[in-house]
């Protein structure tokens, strides 16, 4: 518990003092069948309207400050609130909502979204999703990334455009899978990983389905 502590302070003291930074992102949809990737693509997002260190949302219509602002360090929602970026704490009794980047730790009631993480630990009774990617860890009954998923998705049902870490679940659903898949069942359109579950499906191979492991190149 005390290395808990620890490294949370040295986590919210890096960000209290990191600028905040915002990528420019414009989906692209790669449909290949139920997953759509999305990749980055260059696209000016409106201007911040200020950045503040705290945030307090009742709903996204009651919080201070507004929705165009960007938050370093701790956002509270006692319900859910939305704002253009959070960096720090974010905690949400139903929900969390980040306009475009996200960065520290998502706690919430039910679910967490964002635009995309950019190093974020996303934990959630219900959900967690990210419009472009998310780079950490996602904990949640469903977790989904419809574009690049670098870490690590924990759940009952696991999705993402592209999986470049690893995916533990019962159902892992993956376009691209780069990475490690570890479920009662494993799918995937494009497999250049492993599969180990009871159910592997790699859509692009000549055999398609084979029982408990499946390794693709």
């Amino acid at each position: 518990m005390k290395k808990l502590i620890a490294v949370l302070c040295v986590v919210s003291s890096t960000l209290l003092w990191a600028d905040v930074v915002v990528r420019k992102y414009k989906p692209v949809a790669e449909v290949s069948q139920e997953v759509s990737v999305r990749e980055i693509k260059a696209e000016q997002m409106p201007p911040s309207e200020g950045v503040y260190p705290c945030a307090f949302s009742i709903v996204p219509a009651l919080e201070w400050p507004s929705q165009g602002c960007d938050v370093s360090l701790l956002r509270f929602n006692l319900l859910v609130g939305r704002h253009r970026t959070v960096k720090g704490f974010d905690f949400g009794v139903l929900g969390n909502r980040v306009s475009g980047e996200s960065a520290g730790l998502q706690l919430a009631g039910v679910w967490n979204d964002c635009g995309a993480s950019v190093g974020s630990l996303g934990v959630a009774a219900v959900a967690n999703y990210a419009v472009y990617g998310w780079d950490g860890v996602q904990v949640a009954c469903v977790n989904w990334t419809e574009g690049e998923m670098n870490g690590i998705q924990f759940g009952a049902v696991n999705m993402a455009g592209r999986d470049l870490g690893l995916q533990v679940g019962l159902c892992n659903r993956s376009g691209k899978s780069i990475g490690i898949q570890l479920g009662a069942i494993n799918v995937s359109e494009a497999l250049s990983g492993i599969q180990v579950g009871i159910i592997n499906v790699n859509i692009a191979s000549t055999v398609p389905v084979l029982p408990f492991v499946n390794i693709g190149f």
